[in-house]
């Protein structure tokens, strides 16, 4: 066991994979492992890989954010912010989503299995070939100072607690 040893952990696989660079289907697989790993991410610093800012569109950014923020302690870019469109510096890094990473306490996925077990499993990599959203994630999330969040790695908006939430993007939703 590792964890009485290490300050940090990665909870997942880079989402920059070579020769494809950033790529939206790799972050809901990331998503998908802070989801299983989020209680171990209670006892030390978890790291969701950085947030992209060059390439993806602004919800897919964001959706990228909102997994670092889920792991709740390692944030940094890996972008050259002088290589970067200006327009871009704040995708992403809102004080909100910037404070929930830094928190250093994992957000909880609210409905951590789903409704339907998915027809096959997936992988980033067979999403980014076939073109395709089939990656199934916990949709709703509640952050620790109680935010809530609702994620789409669909490819179609999606409604969730009457909110809609854009494809691959992110919404807050009310409290309960």
């Amino acid at each position: 066991p590792s964890l009485p040893y290490v300050d940090a952990w990665r909870v997942g696989g880079d989402i920059a994979v070579e020769p494809f660079d950033v790529r939206f289907p790799f972050l809901p697989n990331q998503l998908r492992s802070v989801a299983a790993r989020w209680p171990l991410c209670r006892i030390t610093l978890c790291d969701a890989d950085p947030v992209v800012l060059r390439t993806l569109s602004r919800d897919e950014v964001a959706f990228g954010a909102f997994t670092v923020a889920a792991a709740g302690g390692a944030l940094f870019l890996s972008d050259d912010l002088r290589a970067l469109d200006a327009a871009r510096y704040d995708w992403g890094l809102d004080a909100a989503t910037v404070a929930h990473a830094l928190a250093g306490t994992p957000a909880v996925p609210e409905d951590y299995f789903p409704a339907d077990a998915p027809p096959t499993l997936v992988s980033a990599l067979s999403d980014h070939l076939g073109g395709s959203d089939r990656h199934v994630v916990p949709r709703r999330w509640r952050a620790q100072d109680g935010t809530r969040y609702a994620v789409n790695p669909a490819g179609d908006p999606l409604l969730v607690e009457g909110i809609p939430v854009p494809p691959h993007g992110v919404a807050v939703l009310p409290d309960r």
